[in-house]
């Protein structure tokens, strides 16, 4: 059971290539409140950003409350609770008489781990099981076999709830996962030739499970809009922006390329608050 008078941090981070480009998040959960964070470097390792994730989680925190962190990784975990004991008496130097892996980083989280009362708990990694009927039943719509133009309301796929209802949260969450990757997937099939690059952008990007499924599921270059230049925190919204915009000065929103609309047509609700 979760005390709710605690802090609880859920923690990842992981890379593509490893070396190569990542990412780290953490969910914090305060009494009265929940906060997240995530970062990116364009040259690391695995172990590197899952300690980013938890020592960034920390040095954000200047409340006084006991703090529980949930990370799946064991070099995290293992390192902070048992290795750095002599790690710390030898100099911070491994069996082998050489500088510890990552020394830097273990410096920072055990002079932050020394300042706070920390309950640290290893849980499994993707654990929850995906369950491929529902993927399936799912992406047997006929939304995802008809070539663009096209183009649906979100409200359409209001029947997943209820798919998934029936499952714990990790295995619901591992299978609209799933199907999230599937339907980018077969979307991409449609287009005259597959990409060879995909570019993420939104809140998506921050889903470190998600991006890394679509880098195993998609044959293609999988990339952050972040990497080529843009942000990708304001991508959508400046979309909406401006057809916003659009909308106000009496100009189509939609066309027939581009949703399958029989003519350009005008769309929104202005609403001022």
């Amino acid at each position: 059971m979760i005390n709710s008078t605690d802090i609880h941090i859920w923690t990842d981070g992981a890379c593509s290539g490893n070396p190569g480009p990542g990412g780290w998040g953490a969910l914090i959960k305060y009494p009265d409140l929940t906060q997240k964070l995530s970062g990116f470097e364009a040259d690391t390792t695995n172990n590197r950003m899952e300690m980013l994730a938890v020592i960034n989680a920390l040095k954000s925190i200047d409340l006084k409350l006991k703090i529980v962190i949930y990370t799946d990784s064991k070099y995290v975990k293992d390192g902070i609770t048992s290795w750095i004991h002599n790690w710390k008496v030898n100099n911070w130097k491994n069996s082998q008489k050489k500088d510890v892996k990552n020394k830097d980083l273990w410096q920072e989280l055990d002079s932050l781990a020394q300042k706070l009362d920390i309950d640290w708990k290893w849980v499994k990694g993707n654990s929850g099981n995906i369950e491929n009927d529902i993927v399936k039943t799912f992406l047997n719509n006929p939304y995802f076999s008809k070539r663009p133009p096209k183009s649906l309301d979100r409200g359409n796929f209001a029947q997943l709830n209820d798919m998934v209802s029936n499952l714990n949260t990790a295995d619901a969450a591992a299978t609209l996962t799933a199907i999230i990757v599937a339907s980018v997937h077969q979307a991409l099939k449609l287009l005259p030739s597959f990409p060879t690059q995909v570019w993420v952008t939104g809140g998506g990007r921050k889903n470190l499970e998600l991006m890394r499924q679509l880098k195993i599921k998609v044959p293609a270059d999988i990339v952050e809009i972040d990497q080529i230049g843009f942000d990708g925190d304001m991508v959508e919204a400046q979309a909406f922006a401006y057809l916003a915009v659009r909308s106000m000065r009496g100009l189509p929103i939609t066309f027939p390329k581009t949703t399958g609309v029989p003519a350009p047509m005008l769309g929104g609700v202005r609403s001022i608050s």
